[in-house]
């Protein structure tokens, strides 16, 4: 290993027992310090919030293999940072390299009206807009609690739309695998410990552990098609790069700049303003304009 290598190394793996030691603060140390009265209440929520996108660059940087420059740690901490969001890693990293090779596809496209109303469209969008993200990887992740068999159907038949037939060739293949399903398993019931004991800890005041969580799931998920909202069916590759203050594209991990990542994802997060300058890229939108407008509802692609 280069001293380059080593020191990046370093400087994630900092910013992942950052990540870490916020979630547990979240879930074990705010009921010993947080005072009582409202303004320690909107602060801890602010702080689930503004963590969450922060938590999740992270574990989409090893989703992309560029947490560690070891393949062991770099899904050691992969699972980590899943399992303290309640998702398994392996999950989640299905997930999300297949909505790179396969984007836009029936079920990568929450907005789309699919000749219906905007009325009878809207109650599942926004349903999608608040929850979809979160909902659906934990339900991934909880569903190979099941036998191998039962959950693979399961898999089967949730991915049968035509448009996804190579997705759900891969995600067969991929999820056959008997060790990946023992993990995730284990993933799982980690979590769900982790979880439990955290309940108990906060006690009698467990609703605000709640509200916390659900605050980060639903910003995960609020966050998760907005790059994609509204673009056309056969966009393929194509994502806007997102103009944002430089506090914002910290916590993201210049995630704003979502087309260059797109177009190239072996770039680790740190590489990415370096290739946008290098290649003369212009901003597409404002990363805020870009969240805001998905509540627009749900429209007729083209």
């Amino acid at each position: 290993m280069d001293a380059g290598t080593e020191k990046t190394d370093r400087i994630d793996a900092l910013l992942l027992l950052l990540a870490a030691g916020v979630s547990l603060f979240i879930l074990f140390g705010a009921p010993f310090v947080l005072a009582s009265g409202w303004t320690s209440i909107v602060l801890l929520l602010a702080i689930a919030v503004v963590s969450a996108p922060f938590h999740w660059a992270l574990l989409h940087e090893a989703i992309h293999g560029h947490l560690f420059s070891a393949d062991k740690w770099n899904t050691r901490g992969g699972r980590l940072l899943g399992v303290l969001l309640g998702y398994s890693f392996d999950a989640v990293r299905f997930g999300h390299l297949g909505h790179h090779r396969f984007n836009r596809h029936s079920l990568d496209r929450p907005e789309d009206r699919q000749g219906k109303s905007w009325r009878a469209a809207a109650p599942f969008y926004y349903f999608n807009l608040f929850f979809g993200q979160a909902l659906g990887s934990m339900l991934g992740s909880v569903l190979f609690l099941l036998p191998a068999p039962a959950a693979l159907a399961l898999f089967r038949r949730t991915m049968r739309a035509p448009d996804v037939a190579p997705l759900q060739a891969a995600g067969l293949r991929y999820f056959g695998d008997t060790t990946r399903r023992w993990r995730m398993r284990l993933d799982v019931l980690l979590a769900a410990a982790l979880f439990a004991a955290a309940l108990w800890t906060w006690g009698p005041r467990w609703p605000l552990l709640l509200a916390c969580l659900l605050a980060r799931w639903m910003t995960l998920s609020i966050l998760d098609n907005a790059p994609h909202y509204g673009t056309p069916r056969d966009s393929n590759l194509y994502a806007p790069d997102m103009r944002a203050p430089s506090w914002v594209s910290g916590v993201l991990l210049n995630g704003n700049l979502h087309g260059l990542h797109h177009a190239q994802p072996d770039l680790p997060w740190r590489e990415l303003p370096a290739r946008f300058a290098e290649t003369q890229g212009r901003y597409a939108t404002a990363w805020l304009t870009t969240v805001l407008r998905q509540f627009k509802g749900p429209m007729a692609l083209t």
